[in-house]
């Protein structure tokens, strides 16, 4: 994986431990902490797989819009979640069966 910095390296300092991070561990930080899906198939997966476990969720919605990535980049990012990817999670997470879903009744106000 490659890591583009716009902003000069400097190390600043974390809010809350205090230690001196550089942007690329602050980067890291964000990715870790945030629902960004990024880094190799594998983090993705795990990323994922982690999500799925406090969430419960079956579903997830992809964008690939990013400033700075073109077309060719954000084909290529969509592909290898398709390939890599998405069937991990298919074959390790159960869904609910769409009639049971179905058989909810819904109040509208």
């Amino acid at each position: 994986m490659k890591l583009l910095l716009l902003t000069p390296i400097a190390l600043h300092p974390d809010p809350v431990s205090g230690a001196t991070k550089s942007p690329a561990d602050r980067l890291r930080d964000v990715v870790d902490r945030s629902s960004a899906l990024m880094g190799s198939p594998q983090q993705v997966i795990d990323k994922v797989s982690r999500c799925h476990q406090q969430l419960g969720h079956e579903v997830i919605h992809l964008s690939a819009d990013a400033d700075g990535v073109t077309v060719a980049q954000k084909r290529r990012s969509l592909e290898l979640f398709q390939s890599d990817v998405a069937p991990v999670p298919r074959d390790q997470i159960a869904s609910r069966p769409l009639a049971a879903q179905s058989s909810r009744k819904e109040v509208v106000l």
